[in-house]
């Protein structure tokens, strides 16, 4: 806890306040997920004030939201928007730039395995020689005969002939859109 009011105490003004301190205490004792995302979060908090300077933190939290995507467009409503800037998180948790504890209840960056999964990230930490489908991989082999089997497991073969990969839902829209315009219709 004295490590939330650390980083309470070096910034601006909040806007998302998150989980209260009574209950945020009752989390610690059951899950060390929570411990680790905090731990983490005074970390980088401190190392982004080092990169950064203070002056960044010591904003309102509104105003640093604005102030971080000044330089890119964003396609999404103004109320879609978080209105917070996550600087650690681990499992379902989030802590914020501003010291708030979230609990994230199925936000894209968590789904399935959670935020900043040890098996996933281990995995994760050898060098892979790879770019996209523009280049060639083994792992793309890999991929796809792993996918053809878990797929095709219970039907006793996989009904796809290929797969895509995409990055974000707007590119499945995208490619769902030049698939029906180079379909005939029928």
């Amino acid at each position: 806890m004295e490590t939330l009011a650390e980083i309470r105490g070096s910034t601006g003004e909040p806007r998302t306040l998150g989980l209260g301190d009574g209950v945020i205490r009752d989390f610690l004792e059951s899950d060390p997920s929570l411990s680790r995302a905090i731990e983490e979060a005074s970390d980088n908090f401190q190392s982004l004030k080092g990169d950064l300077g203070g002056k960044l933190f010591e904003m309102a939290e509104t105003d640093l939201v604005s102030e971080l995507q000044s330089d890119y467009v964003n396609f999404y409503k103004a109320p879609t928007v978080n209105p917070y800037v996550a600087i650690a998180a681990r499992g379902p948790w989030i802590i914020t730039s501003h010291g708030a504890v979230l609990h994230d209840n199925g936000g894209y960056g968590m789904l399935g395995m959670g935020h900043g999964p040890d098996d996933v990230i281990h995995s994760m930490q050898q060098n892979w020689v790879m770019a996209n489908v523009m280049t060639p991989s083994f792992s793309q082999k890999r991929l796809a005969d792993r996918l053809r089997k878990e797929v095709g497991h219970r039907r006793g073969s996989c009904p796809f002939s290929r797969f895509v990969c995409l990055n974000s839902g707007s590119e499945s829209v995208t490619i769902s859109m030049r698939i029906a315009d180079a379909t005939p219709s029928r």
